[in-house]
């Protein structure tokens, strides 16, 4: 196989998503299975078959091209992912069913979501798990507590007060398949932008979800965009994070949506939140992957984000140095007496805490704090 580096067939697989020709033509006959491995990994199956045939429905030149094993590949795989597709619909709606009935209001996040109003289709927007965000700490656990009676159980540590805002919750289904249910009760898991919004402020500006229930909401489109790039942003700050293509897709799939007036709030928000330099890194990722014409971003919005960003403390091309992250993190925290018990939690952690996240429900609380210590070491020296 002379084409794929993983990077190559990501560049692939971004041409195809922008409707462009991909480099190195010749290459399709050889590159079937890696390319269709690579648009798993980035969760981007279903939208690239559905760019090939409508593509080739035009009649693209690049897409007649296409050889059928290449083309037969990404249908199967893209049935597969449909079918995936319609099994977490219906543990969305069982998750729905069950904030019915303790009278708990949530609102989806991120990919069953947008699934259902963003994109053409729900198949074409895949996601991993599910995402709801909840009005407080205890209403998560109290709907994981009824996630766990239903037959899941939680897959991390139980997140000390700061250190995270979600409960994971599994339910192995095979052997190979599994529901994930990431409860929230904050828009971001990191104190980094969990407290950039508060949950009546995203309600009041959510839509409704009616494919998925009655009770289904999700962000309005302003929110969306902006937590799409503040999630990404978190996310590529871990050194070892891989840059979904999926994540970044959304990028464009919202901006297009956007009148004047959206991005006027939009603006508003990213200097109101600082949130300026966030977006603007997402926002200029997503344009080089795409082209700045699949974007539709005004130019004159880029213009406000970068006067906006030069007044904001946090360089987030710097997030990936683990020091600077962590200490941008505690300093998020809107008060001095959560900075403190944050860094209490961080340096002196619960032992089932501990326990939960190293997976060693036998040691003490010294031998698990020597785990930790060890992995803190890695760290700073790595």
């Amino acid at each position: 196989m002379n084409l794929p580096e993983a990077q190559t067939a990501r560049h692939w697989l971004a041409d195809i998503l922008a409707g462009r020709p991909p480099d190195a033509l010749a290459e399709w006959p050889h590159a079937a299975a890696e390319l269709v491995e690579a648009a798993r990994q980035h969760g981007v199956v279903a939208l690239v078959d559905e760019r090939l045939h409508a593509s080739a429905k035009a009649r693209e030149a690049w897409a007649l091209a296409v050889p059928s094993p290449v083309r037969q590949s990404f249908q199967a795989a893209a049935r597969d992912a449909a079918l995936y597709s319609m099994f977490l619909e219906v543990e969305t709606r069982r998750l729905l069913a069950l904030m019915s009935q303790a009278g708990i209001s949530g609102l989806l996040l991120k990919g069953q979501a947008l699934a259902q109003w963003a994109y053409a289709a729900p198949q074409l927007r895949a996601s991993g798990d599910v995402d709801v965000l909840l009005p407080s700490r205890q209403d998560a656990e109290m709907i994981a507590s009824q996630l766990l009676a239903a037959g899941y159980e939680l897959a991390h540590a139980m997140p000390e007060a700061l250190v995270g805002y979600e409960l994971t919750c599994v339910r192995e289904v095979t052997g190979t398949v599994a529901t994930v249910i990431d409860v929230h009760w904050r828009l971001s898991n990191s104190p980094l932008f969990g407290y950039r919004f508060t949950f009546d402020e995203l309600m009041n500006e959510s839509i409704a979800l009616p494919g998925l229930g009655a009770n289904a909401r999700g962000l309005g489109q302003v929110h969306a965009l902006i937590h799409a790039c503040m999630h990404r942003a978190f996310n590529v700050s871990e050194s070892d994070f891989h840059d979904s293509l999926k994540w970044l897709y959304d990028i464009p799939v919202l901006t297009r949506r956007f009148a004047n007036a959206d991005w006027d709030h939009f603006t508003a928000l990213c200097g109101e939140r600082a949130l300026a330099g966030v977006c603007l890194m997402s926002l200029d990722a997503a344009s080089d992957a795409f082209g700045s014409d699949v974007l539709a971003l005004p130019p004159q919005v880029r213009a406000v984000l970068v006067l906006a960003r030069a007044s904001e403390s946090m360089e987030v091309a710097r997030l990936r140095q683990w020091r600077y992250r962590e200490y941008q993190v505690m300093m998020a925290l809107p008060a001095i007496g959560m900075r403190l018990c944050y860094l209490g939690q961080r340096f002196l952690p619960s032992r089932e805490y501990m326990a939960r996240l190293y997976q060693r429900p036998d040691l003490g609380y010294l031998g698990l704090m020597g785990i930790r210590v060890r992995a803190a070491l890695g760290r700073l020296l790595g």
